[in-house]
Protein backbone atom coordinates (compact mmCIF):
# COMPACT_ATOMS: atom_id res chain seq x y z
CA UNK A 1 0.00 0.00 0.00
CA UNK A 2 1.55 3.82 -0.57
CA UNK A 3 1.01 5.81 1.88
CA UNK A 4 1.31 9.94 0.82
CA UNK A 5 3.30 11.90 2.60
CA UNK A 6 2.14 15.14 4.54
CA UNK A 7 4.47 17.43 2.17
CA UNK A 8 2.74 15.42 -0.76
CA UNK A 9 -1.01 15.86 0.18
CA UNK A 10 -0.89 19.48 0.86
CA UNK A 11 0.78 19.94 -2.14
CA UNK A 12 -1.59 18.23 -4.28
CA UNK A 13 -4.37 19.95 -2.41
CA UNK A 14 -2.96 23.26 -3.06
CA UNK A 15 -3.32 22.36 -7.28
CA UNK A 16 -6.99 21.31 -6.76
CA UNK A 17 -10.07 24.50 -7.61
CA UNK A 18 -12.20 24.87 -5.26
CA UNK A 19 -15.74 24.34 -6.51
CA UNK A 20 -18.09 27.17 -6.77
CA UNK A 21 -21.31 26.82 -5.75
CA UNK A 22 -24.61 27.59 -7.28
CA UNK A 23 -25.34 30.08 -4.26
CA UNK A 24 -22.15 31.73 -5.01
CA UNK A 25 -22.49 32.42 -8.97
CA UNK A 26 -26.08 34.13 -8.17
CA UNK A 27 -24.88 36.45 -5.97
CA UNK A 28 -21.44 37.59 -6.68
CA UNK A 29 -20.79 36.03 -10.54
CA UNK A 30 -20.59 38.98 -13.19
CA UNK A 31 -22.73 36.49 -15.75
CA UNK A 32 -25.28 35.96 -12.88
CA UNK A 33 -29.40 36.82 -14.11
CA UNK A 34 -30.30 39.44 -11.64
CA UNK A 35 -34.29 39.56 -10.70
CA UNK A 36 -34.72 41.91 -13.34
CA UNK A 37 -33.43 40.04 -15.98
CA UNK A 38 -35.25 37.13 -15.24
CA UNK A 39 -38.50 39.17 -15.10
CA UNK A 40 -37.58 40.27 -18.42
CA UNK A 41 -36.92 37.29 -19.72
CA UNK A 42 -40.49 35.68 -18.74
CA UNK A 43 -41.77 39.00 -19.95
CA UNK A 44 -40.37 38.33 -23.76
CA UNK A 45 -41.32 35.08 -23.77
CA UNK A 46 -45.21 35.66 -22.79
CA UNK A 47 -45.24 38.35 -25.29
CA UNK A 48 -44.15 36.44 -28.08
CA UNK A 49 -46.47 33.45 -27.63
CA UNK A 50 -49.59 33.99 -30.09
CA UNK A 51 -52.54 35.21 -29.54
CA UNK A 52 -55.80 33.12 -29.32
CA UNK A 53 -57.16 35.10 -32.42
CA UNK A 54 -53.80 34.20 -34.13
CA UNK A 55 -53.96 30.54 -33.28
CA UNK A 56 -57.59 30.38 -34.08
CA UNK A 57 -56.39 31.91 -37.46
CA UNK A 58 -53.57 29.10 -37.79
CA UNK A 59 -56.34 26.50 -36.58
CA UNK A 60 -53.71 25.58 -33.79
CA UNK A 61 -56.79 26.39 -31.78
CA UNK A 62 -60.53 25.11 -32.32
CA UNK A 63 -63.24 26.77 -30.07
CA UNK A 64 -65.65 24.48 -27.80
CA UNK A 65 -68.43 24.83 -30.65
CA UNK A 66 -71.32 24.76 -27.44
CA UNK A 67 -69.80 25.59 -24.13
CA UNK A 68 -68.16 29.31 -24.02
CA UNK A 69 -69.31 29.78 -27.26
CA UNK A 70 -72.58 32.53 -28.15
CA UNK A 71 -75.99 31.58 -28.73
CA UNK A 72 -76.22 32.59 -32.10
CA UNK A 73 -73.33 30.55 -33.45
CA UNK A 74 -74.41 27.73 -31.13
CA UNK A 75 -77.69 28.03 -33.26
CA UNK A 76 -75.87 28.18 -36.13
CA UNK A 77 -74.36 25.43 -35.57
CA UNK A 78 -77.20 23.45 -33.96
CA UNK A 79 -79.18 24.84 -37.63
CA UNK A 80 -82.10 25.90 -34.89
CA UNK A 81 -83.21 28.59 -33.10
CA UNK A 82 -82.76 27.58 -29.62
CA UNK A 83 -79.66 25.43 -28.53
CA UNK A 84 -80.09 21.93 -29.24
CA UNK A 85 -78.50 21.38 -25.64
CA UNK A 86 -80.78 23.10 -23.87
CA UNK A 87 -83.88 21.65 -25.60
CA UNK A 88 -82.62 18.13 -24.79
CA UNK A 89 -80.78 19.01 -20.94
CA UNK A 90 -84.22 20.53 -19.79
CA UNK A 91 -86.27 17.51 -21.14
CA UNK A 92 -84.21 15.06 -19.14
CA UNK A 93 -84.59 17.32 -16.26
CA UNK A 94 -88.17 16.86 -16.66
CA UNK A 95 -88.42 13.54 -17.11
CA UNK A 96 -86.16 12.61 -14.51
CA UNK A 97 -86.33 14.88 -11.65
CA UNK A 98 -88.55 17.89 -11.00
CA UNK A 99 -89.83 16.57 -7.53
CA UNK A 100 -86.04 16.30 -6.60
CA UNK A 101 -85.16 18.08 -3.38
CA UNK A 102 -82.82 21.18 -4.11
CA UNK A 103 -82.88 21.23 -7.71
CA UNK A 104 -80.28 23.98 -9.28
CA UNK A 105 -79.75 24.56 -5.78
CA UNK A 106 -77.29 21.46 -4.91
CA UNK A 107 -74.30 21.82 -6.92
CA UNK A 108 -73.69 18.60 -9.03
CA UNK A 109 -69.93 16.60 -9.25
CA UNK A 110 -67.50 18.46 -10.93
CA UNK A 111 -65.92 15.62 -13.14
CA UNK A 112 -69.35 14.56 -13.90
CA UNK A 113 -70.50 17.86 -15.79
CA UNK A 114 -67.18 18.66 -17.27
CA UNK A 115 -67.41 14.95 -18.83
CA UNK A 116 -71.09 16.11 -19.97
CA UNK A 117 -69.56 19.63 -21.42
CA UNK A 118 -66.90 17.29 -23.11
CA UNK A 119 -69.48 15.24 -24.56
CA UNK A 120 -72.01 17.78 -25.70
CA UNK A 121 -69.03 19.93 -27.18
CA UNK A 122 -68.49 16.57 -29.82
CA UNK A 123 -72.29 16.51 -30.53
CA UNK A 124 -72.68 13.45 -28.20
CA UNK A 125 -76.15 14.30 -26.84
CA UNK A 126 -77.04 10.53 -25.52
CA UNK A 127 -74.69 11.57 -22.16
CA UNK A 128 -77.69 13.59 -21.11
CA UNK A 129 -79.98 10.18 -21.18
CA UNK A 130 -77.58 8.57 -19.92
CA UNK A 131 -76.84 10.41 -16.34
CA UNK A 132 -78.91 10.07 -13.21
CA UNK A 133 -77.65 12.31 -11.00
CA UNK A 134 -79.93 15.49 -11.21
CA UNK A 135 -77.88 17.96 -10.06
CA UNK A 136 -75.03 17.13 -12.28
CA UNK A 137 -77.51 17.69 -15.52
CA UNK A 138 -78.69 20.79 -13.50
CA UNK A 139 -74.68 22.29 -12.44
CA UNK A 140 -74.09 22.03 -16.41
CA UNK A 141 -77.01 23.96 -17.20
CA UNK A 142 -75.86 26.47 -15.07
CA UNK A 143 -72.66 26.29 -16.44
CA UNK A 144 -73.62 26.52 -20.16
CA UNK A 145 -75.60 30.09 -19.38
CA UNK A 146 -72.68 31.60 -16.97
CA UNK A 147 -70.05 30.44 -20.15
CA UNK A 148 -71.93 32.42 -22.81
CA UNK A 149 -69.42 34.95 -24.55
CA UNK A 150 -72.33 36.99 -25.19
CA UNK A 151 -74.45 36.33 -22.11
CA UNK A 152 -78.55 35.95 -23.00
CA UNK A 153 -78.71 39.46 -21.47
CA UNK A 154 -76.39 41.55 -23.40
CA UNK A 155 -74.24 43.79 -21.88
CA UNK A 156 -75.29 46.64 -23.38
CA UNK A 157 -78.80 46.39 -22.02
CA UNK A 158 -77.98 46.00 -18.49
CA UNK A 159 -78.38 49.03 -16.92
CA UNK A 160 -81.74 49.62 -18.59
CA UNK A 161 -82.76 46.53 -16.97
CA UNK A 162 -81.26 48.19 -13.15
CA UNK A 163 -83.25 51.22 -13.82
CA UNK A 164 -86.64 49.34 -14.90
CA UNK A 165 -86.81 46.65 -12.21
CA UNK A 166 -86.69 50.09 -9.93
CA UNK A 167 -90.08 51.39 -11.49
CA UNK A 168 -92.62 51.95 -8.58
CA UNK A 169 -95.65 51.63 -11.02
CA UNK A 170 -96.52 47.94 -11.90
CA UNK A 171 -98.28 48.68 -15.53
CA UNK A 172 -94.69 51.22 -15.82
CA UNK A 173 -92.38 48.51 -14.95
CA UNK A 174 -94.14 45.93 -16.80
CA UNK A 175 -94.09 47.72 -20.28
CA UNK A 176 -90.66 48.98 -19.71
CA UNK A 177 -89.29 44.92 -19.25
CA UNK A 178 -91.74 44.20 -22.06
CA UNK A 179 -89.46 46.82 -24.14
CA UNK A 180 -86.46 45.63 -23.02
CA UNK A 181 -87.40 41.76 -23.74
CA UNK A 182 -88.30 42.67 -27.30
CA UNK A 183 -84.56 44.18 -27.85
CA UNK A 184 -83.16 41.13 -27.95
CA UNK A 185 -81.87 38.83 -30.62
CA UNK A 186 -84.67 36.28 -31.56
CA UNK A 187 -82.22 33.51 -30.51
CA UNK A 188 -81.79 34.85 -26.98
CA UNK A 189 -85.18 35.80 -26.59
CA UNK A 190 -86.29 32.25 -27.80
CA UNK A 191 -83.88 30.47 -25.67
CA UNK A 192 -84.96 32.77 -22.52
CA UNK A 193 -88.90 31.35 -23.42
CA UNK A 194 -87.73 27.85 -22.92
CA UNK A 195 -85.57 28.43 -19.82
CA UNK A 196 -88.54 30.47 -18.21
CA UNK A 197 -90.88 27.80 -18.97
CA UNK A 198 -88.72 25.14 -17.74
CA UNK A 199 -87.93 26.91 -14.25
CA UNK A 200 -91.81 27.62 -13.84
CA UNK A 201 -92.04 23.92 -14.31
CA UNK A 202 -89.72 23.34 -11.46
CA UNK A 203 -91.36 26.34 -9.61
CA UNK A 204 -94.58 23.72 -10.13
CA UNK A 205 -93.00 21.02 -7.70
CA UNK A 206 -91.77 23.18 -5.13
CA UNK A 207 -93.55 21.23 -2.70
CA UNK A 208 -91.09 18.69 -3.29
CA UNK A 209 -88.21 20.27 -4.39
CA UNK A 210 -88.55 23.15 -2.30
CA UNK A 211 -87.88 25.55 -5.22
CA UNK A 212 -89.64 28.61 -5.53
CA UNK A 213 -89.45 31.01 -8.21
CA UNK A 214 -87.86 33.12 -5.53
CA UNK A 215 -85.20 30.83 -4.86
CA UNK A 216 -84.65 30.06 -8.63
CA UNK A 217 -84.48 33.59 -9.36
CA UNK A 218 -81.52 33.79 -6.66
CA UNK A 219 -79.46 30.63 -8.94
CA UNK A 220 -80.37 32.20 -12.46
CA UNK A 221 -79.73 35.89 -12.19
CA UNK A 222 -76.15 35.98 -11.84
CA UNK A 223 -75.49 33.61 -14.68
CA UNK A 224 -78.43 35.16 -16.99
CA UNK A 225 -76.46 38.12 -16.76
CA UNK A 226 -72.91 39.69 -17.19
CA UNK A 227 -70.77 42.33 -15.57
CA UNK A 228 -67.60 44.08 -16.49
CA UNK A 229 -67.08 44.77 -12.76
CA UNK A 230 -64.00 42.79 -11.44
CA UNK A 231 -64.65 42.50 -7.45
CA UNK A 232 -61.37 44.07 -5.51
CA UNK A 233 -58.84 41.00 -3.61
CA UNK A 234 -59.33 44.26 -0.75
CA UNK A 235 -62.88 44.82 1.29
CA UNK A 236 -64.95 42.37 3.42
CA UNK A 237 -65.90 40.74 0.69
CA UNK A 238 -62.34 40.04 -0.20
CA UNK A 239 -63.56 39.50 -4.31
CA UNK A 240 -66.42 37.06 -3.27
CA UNK A 241 -70.45 37.14 -2.72
CA UNK A 242 -71.92 36.50 0.39
CA UNK A 243 -74.43 34.04 -1.14
CA UNK A 244 -76.36 34.42 2.26
CA UNK A 245 -76.30 37.51 2.45
CA UNK A 246 -77.36 38.24 -1.41
CA UNK A 247 -80.56 35.80 -0.51
CA UNK A 248 -80.98 37.97 2.33
CA UNK A 249 -80.93 41.18 0.81
CA UNK A 250 -82.90 40.57 -2.57
CA UNK A 251 -85.98 39.80 -0.40
CA UNK A 252 -85.14 43.73 -0.63
CA UNK A 253 -87.11 46.09 -2.88
CA UNK A 254 -84.91 47.87 -5.43
CA UNK A 255 -85.88 51.26 -4.43
CA UNK A 256 -84.39 50.56 -1.47
CA UNK A 257 -80.87 50.65 -2.54
CA UNK A 258 -81.42 52.56 -5.79
CA UNK A 259 -78.23 54.85 -4.11
CA UNK A 260 -75.96 52.10 -4.84
CA UNK A 261 -76.46 52.72 -8.75
CA UNK A 262 -76.47 56.46 -8.76
CA UNK A 263 -73.76 57.55 -10.50
CA UNK A 264 -72.23 60.56 -7.69
CA UNK A 265 -72.71 57.53 -5.34
CA UNK A 266 -68.99 57.72 -3.84
CA UNK A 267 -69.63 53.39 -3.26
CA UNK A 268 -69.33 52.89 -6.97
CA UNK A 269 -65.32 53.51 -6.64
CA UNK A 270 -64.50 52.60 -3.17
CA UNK A 271 -66.80 49.42 -2.83
CA UNK A 272 -66.85 47.41 -5.91
CA UNK A 273 -67.47 44.10 -4.23
CA UNK A 274 -70.59 45.64 -2.63
CA UNK A 275 -71.50 47.04 -6.02
CA UNK A 276 -70.70 43.77 -7.65
CA UNK A 277 -73.23 42.07 -5.01
CA UNK A 278 -75.94 44.31 -5.64
CA UNK A 279 -76.25 43.77 -8.82
CA UNK A 280 -76.24 40.12 -8.66
CA UNK A 281 -79.27 40.87 -6.16
CA UNK A 282 -81.02 43.51 -8.83
CA UNK A 283 -80.63 40.60 -11.62
CA UNK A 284 -82.25 38.28 -9.31
CA UNK A 285 -85.07 40.66 -8.67
CA UNK A 286 -85.24 40.62 -12.61
CA UNK A 287 -85.57 36.87 -13.06
CA UNK A 288 -87.76 36.83 -10.65
CA UNK A 289 -90.18 39.39 -12.17
CA UNK A 290 -89.83 37.57 -15.55
CA UNK A 291 -91.05 34.61 -14.16
CA UNK A 292 -93.67 36.07 -11.88
CA UNK A 293 -95.40 38.03 -14.85
CA UNK A 294 -94.25 35.61 -17.48
CA UNK A 295 -98.24 35.52 -18.95
CA UNK A 296 -98.10 39.24 -19.23
CA UNK A 297 -94.89 39.87 -21.06
CA UNK A 298 -94.80 39.24 -25.38
CA UNK A 299 -91.96 37.15 -26.14
CA UNK A 300 -93.61 34.57 -23.67
CA UNK A 301 -97.13 34.47 -25.29
CA UNK A 302 -97.35 32.30 -28.64
CA UNK A 303 -99.31 33.16 -31.65
CA UNK A 304 -102.20 30.91 -30.53
CA UNK A 305 -102.23 32.64 -26.83
CA UNK A 306 -101.64 30.07 -24.66
CA UNK A 307 -98.48 28.98 -22.62
CA UNK A 308 -97.75 25.23 -22.34
CA UNK A 309 -96.18 24.72 -19.03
Amino acid sequence: MHLIKGSSLRHSQKGKVKPTTSKETIEGGENSPTRDSIIERLLRFFRSRPSVDQLKERGIYRPEPIFGSTLAAICLHDHTNVPRFITEITRVVEDKGLGVDGIYRVSGNLSSIQKIRCQVDQDRYEVLWKEDDIHVLTGAVKLFFRELSEPIFPISLNKEFMFAIRHTHAKTKLKAIDDLLNKLPLVHKETLRVLILHLLKVAGNSVKNRMTIHGLAICFGPALFSSDDKPSTNGRLNGTVDKKNVAKKSKEKPNDRKGLISSNDNTMSSEPNQILAYKMIVYGQIVEFILTEFNKLSIFIPSNGTNNI
